[in-house]
């Protein structure tokens, strides 16, 4: 049905459905069709009431029988549809071939002439209907016929008015009685309500109504405040800068306004308030007065104020915590720094003192020797003292030259790690009588001075601790290319790590000596680690470089 059917339809007459006069009309309608298919002879036929949404039939007559039909044709639907809007009666003798017959029956039925009639309200609208088919002798409807049933329509009006009228005032009577117990259980539901303040105002603003809840919040009693006006809610503040006015024009102009701030109660106590103030209009839009709910949130509102303040304390604590990491942070790096620079500057201190005792101690001592074997070929002094003394000067000389290579090993600037580890292993098994073995990958290229500086020293460290600590009779050396990184190993057939450092929780690498840990930084500084694992069998130690950090434009 369309929007201007639906108006049509609520400005017509029409029975409330499921009403004692409803089915009381519906029956007399069942019946007067009854009594006119009898009076016309015909084989049977239908009845209908007006509903808002069109004419409904609940029953169909044929010969004799009462079947279920339950339908309903909507303004300008069907046969009954088309009597809403022509309110005149339609015959036909061919239903069959008229679109407005229902199909139904002509193919069930066998329907082949229909008589249909309207009964009219004293405005001439449509409130029921009745509808004759096929007539027993096989004839069809005529003009006699139709006027006939015209006849018992109209006496069938004034009593379906009847009806009609006396269900409308009991409806409106039904609804004017719902409409009192709705108000009494909303007015008992506000009464009723404690934790809100719930009231009214007129439209200047004035108390009109008054529930448990705001006697509660506000300390008022109805008799003390109904006919005050609603400002006396407000510190003297708010009330010399308009705003309980204000709050009224905003509500009148949007329909509603919300607010939260302090209020006062009858005692002078503040209280944090939530409110909300409601236009309340009538059918016509005409202001007629404000709903007012409050509630109060002072708890609330303190909980939240604590909340804020420790999530103020916890903000300056991660605040604090984060300056005081980024110090530690800039320390460390501070202090890797100064690590560095005296790493380097130790190297240099090294190289000099290494070069001094070879160009200059060393001279000096070989000048020495030269000086005693002369002497000893042409002095008439001991021959034996002379030849002790020029072996003690030899000694000398050789002591100061490995020193001198220990310190900065000239090999080591000139043909590289490759060739500086075989010399210096060969001159450690010398010393300390401890076999070592060497693997290198022979395509290996050469890395930069700082890294085969690096790696040198890791590898002196290390078997310096070999010597010192393990008891180790052997060391294994390897250097080669593993998973992009330059790998130097070291590995021995000792005791391992003491079990009491293992138990300190100490760096495995700090554990072994302020050396090894300054070479932990210069491999983290050239972008690689230091490891050290230790068992009851042996102990290892890898320094891994990048091969982009460690080779970088230099050739094999």
């Amino acid at each position: 049905m369309t929007p201007a059917r639906d108006d049509l339809s609520a400005m017509t007459p029409h029975f409330t459905k499921d009403s004692a006069y409803e089915r009381e009309a519906h029956e007399f309608v069942c019946v007067l069709a009854q009594k006119a298919i009898e009076l016309i002879g015909a084989e049977g036929g239908c009845a209908g009431i007006r509903r808002p949404e069109g004419l409904e039939c609940l029953k169909y007559f044929r010969k004799g029988e009462a079947l279920p039909l339950e339908c309903c044709f909507p303004l300008g639907d069907g046969l009954p549809g088309w009597l809403i809007l022509h309110k005149s009666s339609y015959l036909t003798n061919d239903a069959p071939s008229d679109p407005r017959i229902r199909r139904e029956f002509y193919q069930t039925y066998g329907v082949r002439s229909v008589l249909s009639t309207p009964i009219l309200d004293a405005n001439g609208e449509v409130i029921a209907f009745f509808e004759l088919h096929n007539r027993l002798n096989g004839s069809g409807f005529d003009d006699r016929d139709e006027q006939l049933m015209l006849l018992v329509s109209q006496l069938a009006s004034f009593a379906l008015q009847k009806a009609l009228a006396y269900s409308r005032k009991v409806a409106v009577r039904r609804h004017e009685q719902d409409l009192r117990q709705s108000e009494e259980r909303f007015r008992l539901l506000v009464e009723g309500v404690q934790d809100y303040s719930i009231f009214m105002l007129d439209p200047e603003g004035r108390v009109s109504s008054w529930n448990k809840g705001a006697e509660l919040i506000k300390g008022y009693e109805a008799s003390e405040i109904m006919g005050r006006h609603f400002s006396c809610f407000y510190p003297e503040e708010d009330i010399r800068s308009g705003k309980p006015q204000k709050e009224l024009e905003v509500a009148t102009r949007d329909g509603r306004m919300e607010d939260e701030g302090w209020r006062l109660r009858k005692d002078g106590s503040r209280f944090w308030a939530n409110v909300l103030i409601t236009a309340i209009r009538d059918d016509s839009g005409r202001l007629v007065g404000f709903a007012k709910v409050t509630r109060d949130t002072t708890e609330k509102m303190k909980a939240q104020a604590l909340l804020q303040e420790a999530n103020e304390r916890l903000a300056n604590e991660v605040r604090e915590r984060t300056e005081a990491q980024q110090k530690l942070a800039n320390s460390e790096s501070a202090l890797r720094q100064l690590s560095l620079h005296l790493l380097r500057t130790q190297e240099e201190e090294r190289r000099r003192i290494g070069r001094d005792l070879h160009d200059s101690l060393g001279q000096y001592l070989s000048v020495l020797k030269m000086k005693l074997d002369s002497v000893a070929d042409s002095s008439d002094m001991p021959r034996q003292d002379i030849r002790e003394c020029a072996s003690l000067a030899e000694e000398c000389i050789t002591e100061v030259r490995t020193m001198s290579y220990l310190l900065y090993p000239p090999m080591l600037e000139e043909k590289g790690l490759k060739s500086a580890i075989p010399w210096y292993l060969d001159g450690f098994t010398k010393r300390t009588g401890i076999k070592t073995s060497f693997e290198v990958s022979p395509d290996l290229p050469r890395p930069l001075r700082d890294v085969e500086l690096a790696l040198f020293r890791v590898l002196q460290e290390s078997l310096i601790n070999v010597h010192r600590h393990s008891g180790s009779p052997s060391a294994d050396i390897r250097l080669l290319e593993k998973e992009g990184g330059l790998v130097l190993e070291i590995r021995d057939k000792g005791k391992g790590i003491p079990a009491d450092l293992e138990r300190s929780g100490q760096d495995s690498v700090g554990s072994l000596g302020v050396g090894l840990r300054g070479m932990k930084e210069r491999m983290q500084h050239l972008g690689g680690k230091l490891e050290l694992t230790s068992t009851s069998e042996g102990t290892r130690v890898t320094a891994t470089v990048p091969i982009e950090q460690s080779s970088s434009g230099l050739a094999k």
